[in-house]
């Protein structure tokens, strides 16, 4: 799956477009983790060259780049909340600390 995600490949166009792997061999860095999924280059380039690959893959393309400008958007209204909290809660604490006998009329 690695080689395949740094094709362009996602968890999905695996299962749609080449279906079960070639092969399965025990994961060498964890015995408990489960199999890596082996796939024929021959395979999978046959399914590159195909129109379904390229317009699944154009459209998840797509989604992932809305996605990520949403997330970017979520994270700046966070960060913009948060600052004016932090203004808010400053100005507050401000007029909290000023002593009343000494405020200017």
């Amino acid at each position: 799956m690695t080689g395949l995600r740094a094709r362009g490949w996602s968890a999905g166009l695996v299962r749609q477009l080449l279906g079960e792997p070639d092969l399965l061999r025990v994961n060498r860095y964890s015995v408990s983790a489960p199999p890596t999924r082996l796939y024929r280059l021959e395979r999978v380039e046959a399914a590159e060259q195909s129109p379904g690959f390229r317009v699944v893959a154009a459209a998840t393309v797509r989604r992932s780049g809305t996605a990520s400008a949403g997330l970017r958007r979520g994270r700046r209204e966070v960060s913009a909340r948060a600052a004016a909290a932090a203004r808010g809660e400053a100005a507050r604490s401000g007029a909290e600390r000023q002593d009343p006998d000494e405020a200017e009329p």
